[in-house]
């Protein structure tokens, strides 16, 4: 049940997340089945998504977390959408690789291994699914597990 998973995952952040005065969101889709998985895995991923959006959130101090499901395409789809300063376009295409870090990152000096992005990736694509990344610079970011099910 994703949505228990998500909702355990945000309660765990929860004293975190108000202390940095963030509004977290949560937009479940009532049609969305379970998934087949590897809870701490999927957790993983999800709190990585979830702490990278607190991370780089700068001001804008909103989170949202949604699911959908696509039956034709027969994938639940989890997504973190923070309104923080967005990717750069040149780093899209590396911010799930391991140890990367964009150069926005650093360039505030934001602490980070560039490992989060790339667990992301594994975990979901254990689970035979994909992540991605819409993101327009000075606006803000929204990541998407792909899952299959």
């Amino acid at each position: 049940d994703l949505h228990q998973l998500i909702r355990q995952t945000v309660d765990e952040r929860r004293e975190e997340l108000a202390r940095g005065g963030f509004e977290v969101e949560l937009n479940f889709a009532s049609d969305v089945p379970p998934v087949t998985g590897d809870t701490q895995l999927l957790r993983t991923a999800f709190d990585n998504l979830l702490s990278n959006a607190q991370k780089y959130a700068n001001g804008g101090r909103w989170i949202r977390v949604s699911t959908s499901y696509s039956a034709a395409e027969r994938e639940v789809r989890v997504s973190v959408e923070d309104r923080g300063p967005g990717i750069d376009a040149v780093d899209q295409a590396e911010i799930f690789e391991p140890f990367y870090r964009g150069t926005a990152a650093i360039e505030a000096q934001i602490p980070g291994s560039g490992l989060g992005l790339s667990l992301v990736r594994t975990a979901v694509e254990a689970h035979h699914g994909t992540v991605t990344l819409v993101s327009d610079p000075g606006r803000g970011s929204t990541f998407t597990m792909h899952l299959p099910v």
